[in-house]
């Protein structure tokens, strides 16, 4: 009589079953987010667990396999790099995180695999018990049982000026995306008009955000960081030369100052 009473009123059988479908999507959501926290626990536990941090081997990639960006790049203050044992190939820390919770924990399947949908389903139920045995590498696709740390050779560049900045890219060191925004944002406005056309697109996707930056720094790749490092340095002093005559006046007692006179010349007629 109750249930019928119900039926004659859409507006509190919508709500029940509204708050029915919350309830199932909430309880989906927290079970994801345990699996998931889980599983990048235990491969963080794996990655401390391993002291020789010295025993590293030298690889020769310059971008992470796993976001494309270059290996230089540092997602947050913490983040680091990790090399997986068996291919040695480096990935960031925090594309580990990604790349364990695509793989061990629950992430939303493609439609066009039906048997990673199961997969999920099985994690979401708890039928497979929560575990990290390998990392699939994602770009040669080797599997990997053991993975460390990969020791940084200075300290991750946090915050600093322009110049700054543009000696650790020539140096090669590692620092922050905030780093390199506020660098970008800041060489803009300091720039004069021969390196601001160059600066242009840099500074606008800094000013944008963090995805148009890595977004622009993912299509470049690694080498971009010597574009980065002379626009973003100081312009090298100009000289000021005399003309030919005031040095010829000048004392000449070496071949290197000959040279020099000779090369003064060829500026002063070519009125460079």
């Amino acid at each position: 009589m109750h249930l019928m009473h119900l039926a004659h009123q859409p507006a509190t059988v919508i709500a029940v079953v509204a708050a029915y479908k919350y309830a199932k999507f909430r309880l989906v959501c927290w079970r994801c987010s345990v699996v998931n926290s889980e599983v990048c626990a235990i491969a963080n536990k794996r990655l401390d667990r391993d002291e020789d941090e010295d025993s590293a081997s030298k690889c020769s990639q310059d971008c992470c396999p796993e976001c494309k960006a270059p290996l230089w790049l540092r997602w947050s203050p913490t983040d680091g790099l990790v090399q997986l044992e068996r291919c040695g190939c480096v990935v960031h820390s925090s594309c580990l995180s990604k790349i364990v919770k695509r793989q061990h924990g629950i992430v939303l399947p493609s439609i066009s695999d039906p048997y990673q949908f199961l997969v999920v389903l099985r994690r979401i139920f708890g039928v497979d018990a929560i575990a990290v045995d390998s990392i699939e590498c994602p770009a040669c696709g080797t599997k990997s049982d053991s993975w460390k740390r990969v020791p940084e050779v200075r300290n991750v560049l946090t915050a600093a000026a322009p110049t700054a900045v543009a000696t650790a890219l020539r140096r090669g060191d590692a620092l922050c995306l905030e780093t390199l925004k506020e660098a970008l944002i800041a060489a803009l406005a300091r720039e004069g008009e021969d390196k601001k056309s160059a600066l242009i697109r840099w500074g606008n996707a800094a000013a944008e955000g963090d995805k148009p930056l890595c977004n622009l720094l993912q299509e470049e790749g690694a080498d971009v960081s010597s574009e980065l490092a002379m626009l973003m340095g100081e312009p090298p002093p100009r000289v000021q030369l005399g003309s030919p005559d005031e040095v010829d006046n000048k004392p000449w007692g070496s071949s290197s100052c000959s040279q020099l006179k000779l090369y003064t010349e060829f500026l002063w007629a070519n009125e460079l």
